[in-house]
């Protein structure tokens, strides 16, 4: 007879005292438990895949099941909704207009439709009632672009929704790294090579983690999905790349923000710290965001002087604002981002803001084109808000500096590494 547990089964002491004795005694024990799960955070779940459910049908193709569970916000919004749809069990088959308490998930990012109740005739009648989700971040799995709620009226179908819910939806997926696909297992048992699959996205961070997790090989991406600098990247540094495709703007305050900067962050270090210029500018760019502006300027100048645009321009913002501390002849642009770079170290210089600014502006030509023309633009609004301000005398040794200027051959970090002043 299976064991089953309940609200009110114990486990006997003896288990308890042994499972502590494991993680207490074994340290390593618990580790592989640990290591046993690549978790995945997103901005409304968190998936775990089993590494230990992997069935390999060729070198870089496998399958792999995971569980993905909502936020504890959004499992109570679902589990609101099945409530809600409960009580439509006993209204006749039709649509019905949906309640405005079903809509409090913030502004609906797909059409609001009508509840459906619908009685299936088999050997008796079973009636269900269902609702599309007006959210996209309530999308699961292969259904995606299709979540739903749904309630099966009657008996223990009550339950099956609801346990689902709260123990989180599992799914059995298909990686093939090597030909860059995906797909999902209708059933378990379904023939792999029957498995519809789906060309990845480049920026599936999912695809990356799991493919590597698994193979321990960097997965192959379809360069036609790629703008060109960011396929350059993924091709030097595939660390950069996943670092990159964590870290969130400032503008993008949601909860999870300080972890996936965070995330960035902990990809982004060793490459910083091997000299790769494009990680050492987003790293700047985590550490500029967390107040930690002298250490950003630090990273900014490194991939600066390897000619990394990114590090140019910010570096050339850090010049022209200075650190933190107002003078007389602040413009309104500067008045309003000196409070973001206090404590930078950064003196204010104009010769130096011109020389970085101008740098930055020849990537908008260069083959790894970094820069759009509106960030070009940018560089151009920025340089003549302070260039009418320089002397003539400080305008030819800005000019003089850039025409100068070659990029250093290594960007590894360095005790004590200072930015330039003048």
């Amino acid at each position: 007879m299976a064991f089953k547990r309940n609200a009110n089964t114990k486990l006997p002491l003896s288990l308890l005292a042994y499972a502590a004795w494991l993680f207490a005694f074994n340290p390593c024990w618990a580790d592989d438990q640990k290591n046993q799960f690549l978790e995945l955070q997103n901005e409304s779940d968190t998936t775990s895949y089993d590494l230990n459910t992997v069935q390999v049908i060729q070198p870089g193709k496998f399958s792999i099941k995971s569980t993905t569970i909502d936020d504890p916000d959004l499992i109570k919004y679902e589990l609101k909704v099945l409530d809600t749809l409960q009580t439509y069990c006993s209204r006749p088959d039709g649509k019905y207009p949906a309640p405005a308490d079903l809509l409090t998930l913030g502004p609906t990012d797909r059409p609001v439709k009508s509840i459906t109740v619908t009685g299936v005739q088999t050997k008796k009648t079973i009636k269900s009632v269902s609702w599309p989700y007006p959210y996209r971040k309530l999308d699961k799995g292969m259904n995606e672009g299709f979540g739903r709620g749904e309630a099966l009226c009657g008996g223990q179908d009550y339950f099956f929704p609801r346990q689902e819910i709260t123990n989180g939806h599992q799914e059995k997926e298909l990686f093939d790294c090597k030909r860059g696909l995906h797909g999902f297992f209708l059933y378990d048992n379904d023939d792999p090579a029957k498995v519809r699959t789906e060309i990845i996205f480049v920026e599936d961070l999912y695809y990356l983690r799991v493919c590597y997790a698994v193979t321990h090989e960097w997965p192959y991406l379809d360069s036609k999905g790629f703008e060109f600098f960011n396929g350059y990247i993924y091709k030097s540094s595939p660390e950069t790349y996943i670092g990159q495709l964590y870290k969130k703007p400032s503008w993008e305050s949601d909860r999870h923000h300080d972890y996936f900067n965070a995330e960035s962050e902990r990809w982004l270090r060793k490459p910083a710290e091997q000299g790769f210029a494009p990680a050492q500018s987003t790293l700047g760019d985590i550490l500029q965001d967390r107040k930690d502006i002298a250490e950003a300027a630090k990273w900014y100048r490194l991939a600066a002087d390897q000619g990394d645009g990114d590090g140019q321009i910010s570096l050339g913002i850090m010049y022209y604002v200075g650190d933190g501390h107002f003078t007389d002849d602040d413009d309104d642009f500067q008045v309003v981002l000196k409070p973001h770079y206090r404590g930078s170290n950064v003196p204010q210089d104009y010769v130096q803001a011109y020389k970085w600014l101008t740098l930055a502006m020849a990537h908008s030509a260069s083959d790894l084109e970094t820069f759009t023309v509106i960030r070009r633009d940018h560089c151009i609004e920025w340089r003549d808000k302070f260039v009418a301000r320089m002397t003539t005398v400080e305008i030819a040794e800005a000019q003089r500096q850039v025409a100068e200027w070659r990029p250093v051959v290594s960007g590894k970090m360095q005790p004590d590494v200072l930015p330039a002043t003048k």
